[in-house]
């Protein structure tokens, strides 16, 4: 083995290669041997991940390292172009993928928890990290002194909003930090419960901006005893973080049938409709003595009155939805149960169920669903309800036909229970970063040391190498 190795060295070192690549040397009892060169023939570090069935795979990048895991990546400097190749071992039908990636940077991302546009957010449990060019540099820090983190929003403009269980703050200047006031749906000062007042269970992925006024809409959600069902609100800010205020508060009695307020246990997300500026609330979970704690609600916002009006558009296990995603006069939203899936509805009659189609069935409950600017959809599911692996989500390009690609997780976070949480926006660059929650070890409403991960270079490395990547940028 080691004189192949130097004979692969010697071999390759007289190659002039225009650009980084790969030289790979396979043999029949699966050890495959990675040079990475670059355009003056020198080896050099970079990304690398691979992708295949449980083995042994020797690496020179330029180290050599022992695998015997599906996937493992070697971080470092990256390489100057996008490459995706297929490797085939003899004598075998083990098929890896190898990807290296120039787009700044590895496959794990540990301590980001946030990512929209070009912005890209970090925390270390002390202090929150901002990078404005994608997480290639991060050039603004904020040492925090809070409880958990339990959200947080980076506005258009880089000022900064966050949150624990019973506070929420916000910096303008990324040099001192102040606590938000925050006021009920009756205009009084909100009187806090113990937790969740503010915890965001996902990454809030919109942006709406009004005769120049960024308006920033987000629920709380709260599995905790005593908590849930109290004090849910849908929340909205218009000054960035200074002042807060509820925008729809639900009722805490299931029998109090006279309010004009729903009952719900948490609410799940707050997504919007770009066409018409429309903000759609999701909640959940169950049915109580008739009494439906599912709702989707389409609210609609005037700045110039600072007033919001909400209009019930279904309850019930039809409306149980994690997330929604507008696109062409569609909505196709997450279905929470099991067998979960994604469901489709002419933006018009989403309120009528009989004209809902389920357009991909998932074994677990559904929890995201990702559409980029040119239509391709990212599905993800949890470990709750069915027999599938949460490391398992689904790619399609047309919204039609639907691809298992197979997730990974480092070893400290690989348990079968793991799955992806917290999904963020499609960044400018192409990236799609997921949080990584493993149960029984965190909560996954903690944003605190939930390790951040970049999935988009596992769909691209299993057979589609142009996913997600801006038009043009193929």
């Amino acid at each position: 083995m080691f004189i192949i190795i130097i004979f692969a060295i010697i071999l390759v070192s007289q190659i002039r290669l225009p650009k980084p690549m790969f030289n790979f040397l396979m043999e029949p009892n699966k050890r495959v041997v990675f040079i990475v060169l670059d355009e003056k023939n020198e080896q050099i570090e970079c990304s690398l991940n691979i992708f295949g069935k449980r083995t042994n795979i020797s690496i020179i990048a330029p180290d050599t390292i022992t695998l015997g895991y599906d996937v493992y990546t070697i971080s470092g400097e990256t390489v100057d172009h996008i490459v995706a190749t297929q490797v085939e071992v003899a004598s075998s039908d083990t098929t890896f993928f190898i990807i290296a990636e120039k787009r700044g940077g590895e496959i794990m991302l540990e301590d980001v928890i946030w990512a929209m546009d070009n912005y890209m957010l970090k925390y270390d449990g002390n202090t929150l990290y901002l990078s404005e060019n994608g997480g290639r540099t991060y050039t603004k820090s904020l040492p925090i002194d809070i409880g958990t983190l339990k959200a947080v929003h980076v506005f258009k403009d880089g000022e900064v909003m966050f949150g624990d269980h019973q506070n929420m703050f916000y910096s303008h200047d990324w040099e001192n930090y102040y606590q938000s006031t925050v006021l009920d749906i009756d205009g009084e000062p909100f009187i806090r419960t113990r937790y969740d007042n503010f915890t965001m269970a996902g990454r809030v992925n919109h942006r709406v901006i009004i005769n120049g006024t960024e308006v920033f809409c987000w629920g709380n959600y709260s599995m905790t005893a005593g908590t849930e069902y109290v004090n849910i609100n849908a929340w909205y800010t218009v000054d960035k973080g200074q002042t807060i205020k509820s925008a729809y508060a639900f009722r805490s009695d299931r029998d109090d049938l006279e309010s004009e307020f729903l009952y719900t246990r948490h609410i799940h997300n707050i997504d919007v409709n770009p066409a018409d500026t429309t903000f759609w609330m999701q909640t959940g979970d169950f049915t109580t003595g008739g009494v439906h704690q599912s709702h989707v609600l389409k609210g609609s916002y005037d700045l110039e009155e600072d007033k919001w009006n909400w209009e019930l558009i279904g309850s019930g296990n039809n409306f149980k939805w994690c997330n929604v995603v507008f696109y062409e006069g569609y909505a196709y939203w997450a279905w929470d149960i099991t067998p979960g899936g994604v469901v489709k509805s002419a933006y018009n009659s989403i309120s009528d169920i009989e004209k809902h189609e389920q357009i991909f069935f998932a074994p677990n409950d559904c929890t995201e669903v990702v559409i980029s600017d040119s239509g391709e959809m990212v599905v993800f599911i949890t470990m709750y309800g069915g027999p599938e692996s949460p490391r398992k989500f689904w790619y399609s390009e047309d919204r039609e036909t639907f691809h298992e690609i197979v997730g990974w997780f480092p070893d400290k976070y690989d348990t079968p229970n793991t799955f992806y949480w917290t999904v963020s926006q499609i960044t400018n660059d192409g990236r799609l970063i997921c949080g990584i929650w493993v149960p029984d070890e965190v909560s996954f409403l903690d944003w605190d040391f939930r390790p951040g991960q970049d999935v988009a270079p596992l769909i691209r490395a299993q057979g589609f190498p142009n996913a997600l990547l801006p038009q043009g940028d193929e």
